[in-house]
């Protein structure tokens, strides 16, 4: 018996230089967790995909209407790289239009340890925020920063959301964290383009 996903999650957690020894009977995004990768699933475009800039599983739909995991690799300009059993494959995104509706998955590492931040949070995440904050708006880095979610910070919160095409709740979840993470990212973070995707 093979792992859930089979090929296209074992490629992806090469990515992220991690084992592809997952338990059978273990939801996959549970067993990451212990590993502290995190999955997002979501449905969205290649704008979505590009902002967050890391290695992504696609999930396509062919003529038949059989549906296929296959793992993005890297994106240059409007050609993609798929990886594919036989070996890389470079296609136009144009040409992915037909097949692909959406849906994707992808795998971050989380800097901080609350996965959820928002009015009422405090202590060291609050500060790895307000930095996180200041850089993304071309600020001065505050070297002791307050560890309180106040209203202000929602608001940094909100402009940072909507300049990223999020929805601005003024709440720091799993779609607001790894852009925020990706603002100075950690060494060997696997990524589809080689430069940080503007905006």
């Amino acid at each position: 018996q093979q792992p859930p996903f089979d090929d296209p999650l074992a490629r992806l957690l090469s990515t992220w230089e991690q084992p592809a020894d997952l338990p059978l009977d273990t939801a996959p995004c549970e067993h990451l967790a212990a590993r502290g990768l995190v999955c997002l699933a979501g449905r969205g475009d290649w704008q979505e995909v590009r902002r967050y800039n890391r290695p992504v599983i696609l999930t396509l739909t062919d003529d038949r209407g059989r549906r296929r995991r296959v793992l993005l690799e890297a994106l240059e300009g409007t050609r993609v790289r798929l990886a594919t059993g036989r070996g890389p494959l470079t296609v136009a995104v144009a040409d992915l239009a037909d097949y692909w509706a959406g849906d994707y998955l992808l795998l971050w590492r989380p800097q901080v340890a609350d996965l959820i931040m928002g009015p009422g949070a405090q202590g060291e995440p609050v500060r790895w925020l307000r930095r996180r904050l200041a850089l993304a708006e071309g600020l001065a880095i505050p070297a002791d920063p307050s560890p309180q979610f106040d209203a202000e910070l929602g608001e940094q919160v909100r402009r940072f959301q909507k300049s990223q095409g999020l929805i601005p709740d003024g709440v720091v979840g799993p779609r607001t964290l790894p852009l925020l993470n990706d603002l100075d990212p950690a060494p060997n973070t696997p990524r589809l383009t080689e430069s940080s995707p503007e905006g």
